[in-house]
């Protein structure tokens, strides 16, 4: 999915929010497959790539405002974004 990818190749935010704007769906698809990072990639949500790739504070922001839901969504290994933040 595009918003997977855009994530991965760090985006610019502008190019991010806009790809959520277009199909906010995309927040909550695990990605099924992948070209880019083959072993890191488990099927993830874009928020699980961002968590993962340390990205800034306000691409996270900008993926959990659309979709709350997002925070709850598991990869599929069964781990939600919660598992994967250092926090």
């Amino acid at each position: 999915m595009a918003l997977h990818i855009a994530v991965q190749k760090l985006a610019s935010h502008d190019m991010i929010d806009a790809l959520v704007v277009a199909d906010s769906r995309a927040l909550l698809a695990v990605n099924g497959h992948s070209e880019f990072h083959t072993s890191q990639l488990q099927q993830d949500t874009p928020l699980h790539l961002a968590l993962k790739m340390e990205l800034l504070t306000d691409i996270l922001e900008l993926l959990v405002d659309e979709n709350r839901a997002v925070l709850s969504t598991a990869n599929r290994a069964g781990k939600i974004p919660l598992h994967i933040a250092d926090v």
